[in-house]
């Protein structure tokens, strides 16, 4: 039933939230902290509110591309955007999953919606020309000199720990389908949408849509789709402590 007067709420966390790094990595586990995290989540809903998921996958899309990386030499290679949609379903259904149980333990009557999100970037955006976002798999100098000859990578060290892969970050520029998200968030479900900062995408002089190689703030996209669908509520959760300056450097 449609219902527009309940406020709604958009949630934010992080991919760590079902895979935290002491953890090893099963999706055994991801389930089991998925049904822990659905216990503040229906409390949301308690409390009044239409709740809208938004997860990051920075754990996650790592795993995937350290398969992609240990398969090569035996099927072809997913690009980013396309291991980021792998995200959005995986960690959507688990989410979708738990959720489903809580309500049914419950005894809620709503229903649930894990959805692909693409999210429009603009191909000129600055950050094309400066990648600067590290993800996937630490390698080894040598493997690092490596892809960065062979592959065309571009790969930093990162804080001591081994050296990864470089995408660019640009700024979301649109949410396609907000507009039906809008319909269902108003008809009461219960909306996963955004996962990983979305699937990046640019149109081109076409006007077609084309996916590329690039990793967008889950955050941005979040405090986005807050604004489309004029939420009442907007939260990010992180595992840090406060808000500090200087991030991954030792001041």
């Amino acid at each position: 039933m449609s219902n527009d007067t309940r406020p709604v709420a958009v949630i934010a966390f992080g991919g760590n939230a079902l895979l935290r790094p002491q953890d090893h990595g099963t999706q055994e586990e991801q389930f089991t902290l998925a049904w822990k995290a659905t216990r503040w989540l229906v409390e949301i809903i308690h409390r009044g509110y239409e709740l809208v998921i938004v997860h990051g996958n920075g754990p996650q899309v790592g795993n995937i591309m350290i398969q992609v990386e240990e398969a090569v030499t035996k099927i072809p290679p997913q690009s980013l955007d396309v291991c980021v949609a792998q995200t959005q379903g995986s960690m959507g259904y688990m989410l979708a999953n738990q959720l489903r149980n809580r309500f049914n333990e419950e005894e809620l009557d709503k229903e649930i919606a894990a959805v692909l999100t693409e999210v429009v970037v603009d191909q000129h955006d600055p950050a094309f020309e400066n990648p600067s976002k590290p993800v996937g798999p630490y390698f080894t100098s040598y493997r690092a000199n490596l892809l960065m000859q062979e592959a065309g990578w571009q790969m930093v060290e990162d804080a001591g720990r081994g050296w990864r892969k470089v995408v660019p970050s640009p700024k979301p520029r649109e949410i396609l389908g907000s507009q039906l998200y809008r319909q269902l968030v108003r008809q009461g479900a219960v909306l996963i949408a955004g996962g990983g900062g979305g699937i990046p995408v640019y149109r081109d002089v076409g006007g077609y849509y084309r996916g590329v190689e690039a990793v967008i703030d889950k955050d941005y996209v979040a405090s986005m789709l807050a604004t489309d669908l004029n939420a009442d509520l907007f939260i990010v959760l992180t595992q840090v402590p406060m808000v500090a300056e200087n991030f991954g450097r030792p001041n």
